[in-house]
């Protein structure tokens, strides 16, 4: 239902991140298919969101990477966080002008080990 006072966005403040998103797959077409989708991203300025990118992986570090790779992120920009129960890595950077964040999941006590 909207209303008149609904400020959500509409599917036209989308149209860059999706079209990033086209580029990024004919560029890449062989890259490992992971869960992909369009989201609000915070932007640079930590104050505001924008339409991005964000790619998951799960318990597969290897496709992660050569997301990462293929994208051109920096390696050292790789943050490991640790959880009780689940793991992840996260690398974030722009593609296309578009934010991008790329987050590989793992169980794993030992990231380099892939699992």
């Amino acid at each position: 239902m909207t209303t008149d006072n609904d400020t959500r966005d509409t599917t036209g403040t989308q149209t860059t991140a999706a079209g990033a998103l086209l580029a990024m797959l004919h560029a890449h077409p062989d890259l490992p298919t992971g869960n992909v989708r369009l989201e609000l991203l915070q932007a640079d300025d930590r104050r505001s969101f924008e339409w991005g990118i964000t790619v998951r992986h799960h318990d597969a570090l290897d496709a992660f990477e050569q997301w990462r790779a293929a994208l051109g992120f920096d390696p050292d920009r790789v943050a490991l966080t640790c959880d009780d129960f689940v793991n992840w890595l996260e690398v974030k950077g722009t593609w296309c002008g578009v934010p991008v964040e790329i987050i590989g999941y793992f169980t794993s006590a030992d990231p380099e080990s892939g699992l």
